[in-house]
């Protein structure tokens, strides 16, 4: 994807006030029925203002070899299905419940069993990787969300209940750097650390890797944790596949005990990337979160 500087503040559009009157509505409102309203009612006014994203997803998608016409339903699609997962998003905070398929469950399931180490969850904005948090857990390990940036306080609110009913719990990523140390303890007493490691917050330090048509940049400091101490170290992607249904996709990453610390970090990056746009190549629908629609341009 094309570099770019510009910055996202982590934060969910909208007011506390509107994200409570969405909560509220869906937990009435068959989900059907909003989908119904936005599709038909909503989407088709925001598509003409957006063609500048439109036309920047178009162009990517070219690049993958698909045909004009399947590039421009590729851009349009992006669009529906970011809105789809919008409303999902609210609509487990509303207490409704999505059907999860997973592949590669094994290798999740070992992960838990390993009684020896601990796990390092690396995921991806693509898709809806909140939703397998609140889904894909396990009562043997105690996790650990890592959150960046400052997001509003209803929603923090929202997932502190989620979490909370799983056994996890939330960390704040922030200045002070005291994320780190709860990292090293948690992974020190085998628990599990779900960290985003594919948007750099403002981090200075990143590795720069080919991805789609340019170069794109992946946090340092994600892969530096995933190696900090001996640890499974698993990447998960989470898909929309159908109006209540999702497909998460785990994979695992590997790193050779032999390498210093430094080169460990790059290879599982470099094996993370691959594997990311590997996915977005062939689910072009759901690179919407890669992309800021109120700037009409990549986010970083």
């Amino acid at each position: 994807m094309a570099e770019t500087d510009s910055k996202w503040s982590g934060r969910t559009f909208g007011s506390g006030a509107m994200h409570r009157a969405l909560i509220a509505v869906l937990r009435w409102m068959p989900l059907w029925m909003l989908y119904t309203f936005a599709y038909t009612v909503v989407l088709p006014t925001v598509i003409p203002t957006q063609w500048r994203s439109l036309r920047l997803i178009y162009r990517l998608a070219r690049t993958t070899g698909r045909s004009r016409l399947r590039s421009v339903f590729v851009a349009v699609a992006n669009l529906y299905c970011f809105a789809g997962v919008v409303i999902d998003r609210f609509a487990m905070y509303a207490g409704k419940r999505f059907k999860i398929e997973v592949e590669g469950n094994s290798i999740f399931e070992q992960a838990m069993a390993d009684e020896s180490k601990g796990t390092v969850i690396l995921s991806s904005h693509m898709g809806n990787f909140e939703l397998a948090g609140y889904s894909m857990f396990s009562s043997r390990k105690h996790f650990n969300a890592v959150v960046f940036g400052l997001e509003k306080s209803t929603i923090m609110e929202q997932r502190q209940v989620m979490l909370g009913r799983n056994n996890m719990e939330l960390v704040l990523a922030n200045e002070s750097m005291e994320h780190v140390f709860k990292i090293n303890s948690a992974l020190e007493n085998h628990e599990v650390v779900a960290i985003p490691a594919d948007r750099l917050f403002g981090s200075p330090k990143f590795y720069a890797f080919p991805f789609l048509d340019g170069v794109w940049h992946f946090p340092k400091g994600a892969f530096a944790v995933a190696v900090m101490r001996p640890a499974n170290i698993l990447q998960l992607t989470v898909l929309k596949k159908s109006l209540k249904t999702y497909k998460v996709f785990v994979e695992q990453l590997h790193a050779d005990p032999t390498l210093s610390a430094s080169q460990r970090a790059h290879e599982v990056a470099e094996q993370f990337a691959d594997n990311l746009e590997r996915a977005v190549t062939r689910h072009p629908s759901q690179w919407f979160n890669y992309f800021d629609f109120s700037t009409n341009s990549p986010r970083q």
